[in-house]
């Protein structure tokens, strides 16, 4: 049994089997600057897909002498009998496979590339967006065409992808009518649509018109953002907008509880912090609620939120939603001090010296 272990980065066991590696329990983040083991807090659990691309398995990997397992590349002959589908997904196995006449550039480009020839459109988007993110070289004008020719043709990510270009204004001229129709045409293709596609789409829509001063379309996308497509950054600002009545909302603190826990509990940490903050001053017709507030700065402690850190802090040494526990109060108050900003210092200083726990609470809302 091998146990890897990075400080700040990962805890992972592997088994040695018949000469190559296996995954023997699940890897767990922690943030970059806290370590937790096994029989701390909890780590922030990372996906399958995610962990087979992790570095520190490349590393553990490459130290015990474990070679990936080479492709088997089609013959040309091969590539000649297939269909353009069938040629598609070979190019996104072959993406990293160099090309034997041409060692810049790789199988699946190679691929893409006379797919693109033959109007493929999927292998437009797709080469496209290589380029937008930097994953291959070649010109953003050129792979701006490639979007608007999908887009022409009914593609919605190519349409949302647009939109967010048109919106930011850096590669081409800013053009937020243009933006707020491809958006449109991109949410109501919405089953279609990966789920960050579609929450892109309502969010953005939100902003935009929230830019243009049409509150009462903000509004709208708004809801339709954190109703419908259920997107936690929605969520969050609806909750804002009932806690503080902006975008002509009528003040509700009992839904502003409510959007705010939704954004919480999709891992938001901003809305871990503040659902935290309105269940300690009962907010939502309830009184104070201090096990739940503890729960939630508890899960923003684990993302790094320092004023989280220190209201927690606060409600170990008060007993307040927790056991009290006075080691625990101190090992969260020295993060503070080691990683916190100037007035978080001092606060923890007060903690300390005067041990004033109730005048040094956090309530505001976080930006």
């Amino acid at each position: 049994m091998l146990r890897g272990c990075h400080r700040g980065a990962a805890t992972l066991q592997l088994r040695w089997v018949g000469g190559s590696v296996q995954l023997e329990a699940a890897l767990r983040l922690s943030s970059p600057r806290r370590f937790w083991t096994e029989g701390g807090r909890t780590c922030r659990p990372l996906s399958v897909r995610s962990l087979a691309r992790h570095p520190l398995i490349g590393r553990l990997k490459k130290s015990l002498g474990v070679r990936a397992k080479p492709v088997a590349v089609p013959t040309q002959q091969e590539f000649e009998s297939m269909s353009d589908r069938e040629r598609y997904l070979w190019a996104l196995k072959l993406e990293k496979v160099p090309y034997p006449q041409d060692p810049q550039r790789t199988v699946g480009q190679v691929l893409l590339q006379e797919l693109i020839s033959r109007d493929h459109m999927q292998a437009k988007y797709t080469y496209a967006t290589l380029i937008m993110t930097k994953e291959l070289e070649g010109d953003p004008r050129y792979a701006l065409r490639l979007w608007a020719e999908c887009s022409a043709r009914g593609h919605s990510w190519a349409k949302a992808n647009l939109a967010k270009v048109l919106a930011d204004g850096q590669l081409i001229q800013k053009d937020v009518e243009g933006a707020i129709r491809l958006y449109t045409e991109a949410w109501h293709a919405a089953p279609l649509l990966a789920p960050n596609h579609a929450f892109t789409a309502a969010y953005n829509l939100y902003s935009l018109y929230k830019q243009k001063g049409d509150v009462k379309r903000a509004a709208k996308w708004l809801k339709i953002s954190a109703d419908q497509a259920g997107d936690s950054l929605g969520q969050y600002h609806l909750g804002l907008a009932y806690s503080t009545g902006i975008l002509g909302m009528e003040v509700d603190p009992m839904r502003a509880v409510e959007y705010t826990r939704k954004s919480a509990d999709q891992g938001l940490v901003v809305a871990q912090h503040n659902v935290a903050c309105l269940y300690l001053d009962g907010q939502g017709g309830k009184t104070t609620d201090y096990p739940a507030a503890a729960y939630y700065f508890t899960l923003a402690h684990t993302r790094e939120t320092d004023w989280s850190t220190l209201n927690l802090a606060i409600m170990y040494a008060t007993g307040k939603g927790v056991p009290r526990s006075e080691v625990t109060c101190v090992e969260l108050l020295r993060e503070v001090e080691c990683f916190g900003n100037h007035s978080q210092k001092k606060a923890v200083v007060e903690v300390y010296e005067k041990h004033q726990y109730d005048q040094i609470w956090h309530r505001g809302v976080l930006e």
